[in-house]
């Protein structure tokens, strides 16, 4: 962690089915982080304050997303569809992401339950959903579209 903090990033993408360690140490200039892991389930705590877009898929993510930076833009997840049923649904309500978000893009469970409220909440932000087999494709296209808007 302490080499990686050295390191002039801009992207990380974090792809294993069973990882699950800490986030600490990410290089202060990164901007996206993507975390693809069914394993994972840790705070998502003292993120770079330079992070736009973040995009985490794991089923087994249970913890709240509270302390994300200010600054952030993009959020997609949390879950792999087909597989909520393995451990349920996020049961935390996402009502507290900072006032800089613009786009939200989460997994039709999610979204039917608290879709309406962050469109209250968060009026000038695009909320979307993801129902395709094809998930981690859809997020990146959708991340790289609305990139470019």
């Amino acid at each position: 962690n302490q080499r990686l903090s050295m390191l002039n990033l801009k992207v990380i993408k974090l792809f294993s089915i069973k990882w699950n360690q800490s986030i600490c140490g990410l290089p202060s200039g990164l901007e996206t982080l993507i975390i693809k892991s069914g394993e994972f389930n840790q705070r998502m705590e003292n993120l770079p304050g330079g992070l736009k877009h973040l995009i985490l898929l794991s089923w087994k993510f249970t913890m709240p997303l509270d302390g994300l930076p200010h600054g952030l833009e993009y959020f997609a997840g949390l879950h792999f569809r087909r597989l909520n049923h393995l451990a349920g649904n996020y049961k935390h309500e996402l009502v507290n992401l900072p006032s800089s978000i613009k786009s939200v893009l989460l997994d039709k469970n999610l979204f039917e339950k608290q879709g309406e409220t962050l469109k209250s909440i968060y009026p000038e932000c695009q909320i979307d959903c993801y129902d395709d087999f094809r998930y981690g494709e859809f997020i990146m296209k959708h991340l790289l579209e609305w990139m470019d808007c």
